[in-house]
């Protein structure tokens, strides 16, 4: 393997019986922040053009997260975020790996999101129409969005932008505040979820489902015909890829965490409030491991890179707020092979740019320069590989053919017999071909003894 060009460390696989699968974990050193290009090689064989594959990796120096504060304070006991963002960022001589920008709802109009990986909304009354869009945009592309909940959410409000009869955001619709007289607890649904399986143990010895809530708003999840479905990586749904994480334990088993995705991207709802006004989980020493997972957990499919097959076009997306339209694209034979410009053109839904680049007849890394309106450039990098699928030498059956051949024409054969005109006559005409020269050579053989016989 090597990254930017630098050699890692190589690993040993062992013998690979046919059809197996190996998977291995790797430690690669990247030593800057932006796209980096990672080459991996297998030794040589029968088949060289599938032994290098590549890949585009996209190194940050930080998540960067964006907190919409729906409760501002100059008091930091009553500020709603206060608390949440000194989970991300604890005071210690270990960076946590996350930095926070925080705002409040009317600054969210201001800000584009492309330069952050997540959203926190806490605490939020409403936001404008265009924030709105921003943000499902946002998140259909990969980033991650989390709701915390409080006494500024208005449950109208909310279902009308974020949920929406279950097209919306939000994974659930709220109903009203509920205040139990004697406070709930968690009970962890999901216990194999990536950001609570540290802490959810059975005896939980850690005290999660100690933790006292006083108040949370009743959830309703999205329903729809793919009811106890599992999505693409094996979590129990709820219809429309909604996952119940954890619950309260009051009679009606009210949902407090529930997660869904939403295009490519993650969104998470707490049930309860970010601060101590709704529950005393802040005070409580799995507050801060659980945030920063579950910030993780959303953010890890932002700038994500896809996947791309020689003789597949590339379709680049661009924050036209970031972005100038006119971009140059280089090859992986770069610089033997000239760069060319491409100028982007509108998406789909008008609100963006995408830069559409259809040669990619050769396998490696291509360089998209991108020109900041700010000033600077950026580069992407995006990876085009040989589909595997194109090595596999296994017989394909005639449905499999149909289907993977499409429109073109074909004739399927059963057997070396049906590669020759005529069927059984021509296997015979052949046979009766291979006896007639077998006798030409005798009688050659014969004829040439004979005349050396003579001459001697």
């Amino acid at each position: 393997m090597s990254v930017g060009g630098r050699p890692q460390a190589a690993k040993n696989l062992g013998p690979l019986d046919e059809h197996q699968d190996v998977s291995v974990g790797m430690e690669l050193e990247f030593l800057r922040v932006g796209d980096e290009a990672v080459r991996v090689e297998l030794p040589e064989d029968g088949l060289a053009i599938d032994n290098t594959r590549f890949l585009s990796a996209p190194v940050v120096g930080a998540v960067r997260v964006l907190v919409v504060n729906g409760e501002p304070s100059a008091d930091p006991y009553d500020d709603e975020v206060s608390l949440l963002a000194t989970a991300l960022r604890p005071e210690g001589e270990v960076f946590s790996g996350y930095e926070a920008v925080i705002v409040d709802e009317a600054e969210l109009d201001t800000l584009g999101l492309s330069d952050f990986h997540a959203v926190i909304l806490a605490n939020v009354y409403r936001i404008s129409e265009p924030a709105m869009e921003s943000l499902e945009r946002f998140v259909r592309r990969g980033g991650g969005v989390m709701f915390f909940l409080g006494d500024q959410v208005d449950a109208e409000l909310f279902n009308a932008a974020f949920f929406r009869a279950g097209e919306g955001l939000s994974p659930v619709r709220l109903t009203e505040v509920t205040r139990p007289g004697d406070p709930v607890h968690l009970v962890i649904v999901d216990r194999l979820h990536v950001a609570l399986r540290g802490v959810s143990r059975q005896d939980d010895p850690i005290g999660i489902g100690r933790i006292p809530f006083y108040a949370f708003f009743g959830c309703q999840p999205a329903e729809d015909a793919a009811e106890g479905s599992t999505d693409q990586e094996g979590l129990q749904t709820t219809g429309r890829g909604v996952n119940v994480i954890a619950r309260f334990d009051d009679a009606e088993e009210s949902p407090a965490i529930v997660e869904r995705r939403f295009g490519e991207g993650r969104v998470v709802l707490l049930a309860s409030s970010a601060d101590k006004e709704w529950n005393l989980w802040p005070d409580h020493p799995t507050f801060l491991p659980v945030i920063l997972e579950l910030i993780h957990h959303v953010a890890a499919g932002a700038e994500q890179p896809a996947e791309h097959r020689v003789g597949s076009p590339i379709d680049l997306p661009l924050d036209a707020g970031v972005f100038e339209p006119d971009a140059i694209v280089r090859s992986p034979a770069y610089p033997n092979e000239p760069e060319a410009f491409v100028t982007a053109t509108p998406s789909d839904d008008g609100r963006g740019l995408v830069v559409h680049w259809e040669h990619t007849e050769r396998s490696g890394l291509y360089q998209f320069v991108l020109r900041r309106r700010e000033g600077g450039e950026r580069v992407r990098l995006v990876a085009v590989n040989v589909d595997p699928h194109e090595s596999d030498l296994t017989m394909a059956r005639r449905s499999e053919l149909n289907s993977a051949m499409g429109r073109l024409p074909f004739d399927y054969v059963e057997g070396l017999a049906g590669l020759l005109p005529g069927g059984d006559e021509a296997r015979m005409e052949l046979w009766r071909l291979v006896v007639v020269l077998a006798l030409v050579v005798l009688m050659v053989e014969q004829g040439l003894a004979w005349w050396w016989g003579q001459r001697r």
